[in-house]
């Protein structure tokens, strides 16, 4: 789902209502509350601090090590007891994060998917009625909503065993 479209091939119609299809259908899979939708851009505690749990969870996976940026990294080699005790006894909180960091990913590749339409002359229409609807920026401002506050938990937590959250906002 939402390969790069340098990877496919065929008519570049073709592929954008191929792309514009499976970004509805991920549309459609992302039950998202009734109420009006969202104009205001998703807040993002503490800046880029989510990347250091996207790491985590990239190396969880086996990732090749250039995905892993280096807030992994520094955060290891500052606070590598520290970190491992946080990360062993807020299981179910880093659990937490990685479940809405995993729908985020599945966002960024909407969004990315989104993007090669919207750039793209030929397929620019399609772009305009996925953003008409503003049902995909909406997908974002919940994930941020319910992400937001549990990366503020793990940064408080994260005081408590010694590690100064401040220097992973950037």
């Amino acid at each position: 789902m939402f390969e790069s479209s340098s990877e496919q091939k065929g008519p570049e119609q073709a592929i954008g209502e191929r792309l514009f299809t499976e970004i509805e259908e991920y549309i459609r899979s992302v039950s998202l509350p009734e109420g009006e939708l969202s104009e205001e851009s998703p807040e993002q505690f503490g800046n880029n601090f989510y990347h250091l749990f996207m790491d985590q969870e990239l190396q969880e996976e086996d990732y090749d090590s250039l995905f892993i940026t280096n807030k992994l990294r520094e955060m290891e080699r500052l606070y590598g007891d520290e970190w491992k005790k946080f990360l062993e006894e807020n299981a179910g909180l880093v659990n937490e994060i990685q479940v809405l960091i995993r729908e985020l990913r599945a966002d960024n590749k909407a969004f990315e998917a989104f993007m090669t339409l919207y750039k793209n002359p030929k397929t620019t229409h399609l772009a305009e009625r996925i953003h008409d609807g503003g049902r995909l920026h909406n997908i974002r401002v919940q994930i941020w909503d319910r992400l937001n506050p549990l990366l503020e938990t793990a940064s408080k937590i994260m005081r408590s065993y010694g590690i100064e959250p401040e220097e992973f906002y950037s």
